[in-house]
């Protein structure tokens, strides 16, 4: 009765960030289709088109958008030693969370040099494919150490060494983010806005743990689990909305507006009603 009690306790904790880790992806297939594949399939049907350069393109930015994050979650689905099939979605939802956070940075402050590779396709092809190699080598170091650990039963969200590095990668990328525009004299008020809302919503989600008995670290864990869902789910509904905008309406800086707003309280949306049933599925866990 036991093991039956312990089971039905995991699969409440593990359900909401399982379906809700679905939902996005599913968005985010959606929304890559609409606004990568379909259109480069267009352009690449077009007798003037060159052929190369727009199958290059539609394959490499497929490929950006969605090799970090599969790569994330298939080798978080192998970081843990468990016969639940819940407890292996759950680990591969939080590597591939994590793959979203690693994703950006590379993408954001690592550069392919013209000098080195002057042919377009190339570099194309590596700045998509790059974020891909660099979370499989940084979430495969870590998924190798928890398998080997005394914690391999454990979900990677109770190792520390994943939880520092998850933590360290989120508070990373706004950091870097204001850093880089104080180095390139290109501060504004909007440079602070990203690490504003990260600490604001990192702090509520930490704060609406307080009715929980988990320990500080692990209130700071699933804090982070939470700004992840809600950065990945303000990124996909973004690509959403633009990828939908632009067939329905015409471009223009009032409907872009208009669809950015609605895409951001879409997501806000979402994240408070995932954030609602963890909390809830949260409550009475022990230290």
């Amino acid at each position: 009765m036991k093991i039956n009690m312990a089971k039905t306790k995991s699969n409440k904790i593990h359900a909401p960030l399982v379906v809700t880790g679905y939902s996005l992806f599913v968005l985010l297939l959606v929304s890559v289709f609409f606004s990568t594949t379909l259109p480069w399939t267009s352009i690449l049907s077009h007798p003037n088109s060159i052929k190369i350069h727009a199958a290059v393109a539609m394959i490499s930015l497929t490929i950006g958008a969605l090799l970090p994050v599969v790569v994330g979650y298939i080798i978080g689905d192998h970081s843990a030693k468990s016969k639940s099939k819940l407890s292996h979605h759950f680990n591969g939802m939080l590597f591939g969370l994590f793959a979203y956070w690693c994703m950006v940075l590379t993408t954001v402050f690592i550069t392919v040099p013209t000098q080195l590779f002057p042919d377009t396709n190339a570099r194309l092809v590596l700045v998509n494919v790059l974020p891909g190699i660099f979370v499989a080598i940084v979430a495969s170091v870590i998924a190798g150490m928890h398998v080997r650990s005394k914690q391999a039963t454990l979900d990677v969200l109770e190792y520390r060494p994943f939880v520092l590095v998850f933590v360290a990668s989120i508070i990373a990328m706004p950091l870097l983010g204001v850093i880089n525009n104080i180095v390139t004299n290109s501060v504004t008020v909007f440079t602070f806005f990203t690490p504003f809302t990260a600490l604001l919503f990192g702090l509520i989600s930490y704060v609406t743990l307080n009715t929980s008995k988990l320990s500080s670290l692990q209130k700071s864990a699933w804090s982070a689990v939470s700004l992840s869902v809600l950065f990945v789910a303000v990124y996909v509904m973004n690509l959403f909305e633009s990828a939908v905008m632009g067939y329905l309406w015409q471009p223009s800086t009032d409907v872009q507006t208009i669809g950015d707003w609605v895409a951001f309280s879409v997501a806000i949306a979402g994240w408070i009603l995932y954030w609602t049933y963890q909390v809830k599925a949260l409550q009475g866990t022990k230290k």
